[in-house]
C-alpha cells in the first residue's frame, strides 16, 4: 500500500471557497504563522460521513520551503491550552494518521516523502518536530501533490518539500477522525469509485 493516493471528484468549487477564507486578526487557531484553521462543510465533506473533523486546517508555505520530518499530532495552543476540535471530542497528542489534501495554489513540484524509522525509537509525543537526530529512515514513499484531493497518510513519518523557487504552496487539510484509519478512507473511496489506483 501507499503513502498517498489522488481522487477522481471535482474539487474546483472547493478550492475556489477555501481560497477565499484568510486568516483574520487576532485569530489564535494554531500557534504557527503560516497556519489556521477554520469551519468549513460541503458535499466534499458529506461524501466521507462523520468522518472528517469540523474544522479544515489551511498552511501556506514558502517558496522552497521544507517541513521537517514529523507525524501529525494535536498539540495544545499556549494561550488557553486546548486545540483545534477539542470540543469534538479529540483528544490531546492525539496522532492524526489520516487527511485530505487539496492544492489551493498552484503546482509547485511540492513532494512529500515517507520513511520508517529503523530505529523503532520510542520518542515522546511532545517532541517529534525536535527528535530527529534520534531516528534513522528509511525512504518508503514519495509524491508529487498536484490539482486533485490527495488521501495523505500523516500517521507515518513524512516531510514536505517546496520545490518551486518562486510560487508558494498553500493547501488544506481535512482531518480524518483518529479511529477511522488511512485504509478504511481507502477502501471507502475505492468502493465509491473516485480511488486513482497507483
Amino acid at each position: 500500500m501507499k503513502c498517498a493516493y489522488e481522487l477522481n471528484i471535482d474539487v474546483s468549487g472547493v478550492r475556489k471557497e477555501l481560497n477565499s477564507l484568510s486568516r483574520k486578526e487576532g485569530d489564535m487557531s494554531s500557534t504557527f504563522a503560516d497556519c489556521f484553521w477554520t469551519e468549513y462543510k460541503s458535499e466534499f465533506t458529506e461524501f466521507f460521513g462523520e468522518s472528517i473533523l469540523r474544522d479544515v486546517r489551511i498552511m501556506q508555505m514558502s517558496h522552497n520551503e521544507t517541513y521537517s520530518w514529523h507525524v501529525d499530532i494535536q498539540y495544545p495552543r499556549a494561550e488557553n491550552g486546548d486545540w483545534p476540535n477539542s470540543d469534538q471530542g479529540l483528544p490531546v497528542y492525539c496522532i492524526e494518521a489520516t487527511c485530505i489534501n487539496i492544492l489551493l495554489s498552484e503546482p509547485c513540484g511540492d513532494m512529500t516523502y515517507w520513511a520508517y524509522d529503523t530505529n523503532l525509537a520510542k520518542i515522546p509525543y511532545d517532541k517529534t518536530w525536535k527528535t530527529s537526530h534520534l531516528r534513522n529512515y528509511k525512504l518508503i514513499d514519495a509524491f508529487e501533490m498536484k490539482d486533485k484531493a490527495t488521501v495523505i497518510d500523516t500517521g507515518t513519518w513524512h516531510m514536505v518539500k517546496s520545490n518551486d523557487p518562486s510560487k508558494p504552496r498553500k493547501i488544506a487539510s481535512f482531518l480524518i477522525w483518529p479511529l477511522v484509519s488511512f485504509r478504511s478512507i481507502i477502501e471507502h473511496c475505492r468502493d465509491k469509485g473516485v480511488l486513482i489506483e497507483r
